[in-house]
């Protein structure tokens, strides 16, 4: 037996997750000890954005293999249970069933995820409202190469630190600013690139902000002036066209 395969389960596991998910995942044939040991893992980063299809490749097969990701994602989900969860990170595209997609964002939240990265181009995901109401996120990142959608009726971020949104449909979100701000309670660093909402309150107001970074497109949907009221803030980028 290989020296690695003697360090105790939990050692292994540690090692285990300084690799991508997937790349964990290939030590699952090694032998039966190490067939469940990826999945035991603090941190969890599933990439289909990788996902590459030759032009001649049928939608069959490209169906078959978006299968294959999502069950994956599923499968490591399970095989955690309720254990504590310190970063999720998700990328996909097209392809990817968005009923898929809100499951489980909604399952890391329940398990106190801290950290949370989503980087998602999905035709008709709106993401749940909950990704503003948790008690355990530090860091929120929400990105999508097209513009998705969020219901924003409440925030209630109080450990949330750094919170970056980029090309994102803010639904019911009316006077964004304001509840950010003031449900963030220890918020340090706000980007908002190409955000989109309806409403939009001219003001922004923390005595916690040290960085914000606001670009805004379409002038139509956008303020026509902002107002800050950030007295520690020690970076400032703004571009409204």
């Amino acid at each position: 037996m290989d020296r690695i395969s003697n360090l105790p389960e939990a050692l292994i596991s540690h090692i285990l997750s300084f690799l991508p998910t997937e790349e964990s995942a290939l030590t699952s044939v090694l032998s039966k000890k190490w067939r469940y040991l990826f999945a035991d893992r603090p941190n969890l980063d599933f990439d289909g954005s990788v996902i590459r299809f030759h032009p001649e490749t049928c939608e069959r097969e490209k169906t078959q293999v978006l299968r294959v990701f999502t069950y994956f994602v599923d499968r490591v989900l399970e095989l955690q249970g309720n254990s504590t969860l310190n970063k999720f990170s998700l990328k996909c595209g097209h392809g990817v069933e968005p009923d898929c997609v809100t499951p489980w964002i909604l399952n890391v939240l329940a398990r106190g995820v801290s950290d949370l990265d989503l980087h998602v181009t999905l035709a008709g995901l709106c993401l749940p409202s909950k990704v503003f109401m948790s008690k355990s996120l530090v860091t929120l990142r929400i990105e999508s190469e097209n513009v998705i959608g969020i219901d924003v009726e409440d925030v209630f971020l109080p450990k949330l630190k750094t919170l970056h949104i980029n090309k994102v449909m803010l639904g019911k979100g009316g006077d964004f600013f304001e509840k950010v701000t003031s449900g963030c309670h220890v918020l340090e660093e706000l980007v908002l690139i190409h955000v989109y909402s309806d409403f939009w309150n001219r003001s922004v107001s923390s005595k916690t902000l040290k960085r914000l970074i606001l670009s805004c497109i379409d002038c139509d949907k956008n303020p026509h002036s902002v107002s800050f009221d950030t007295p520690n803030v020690v970076y400032l980028s703004t571009l409204i066209s």
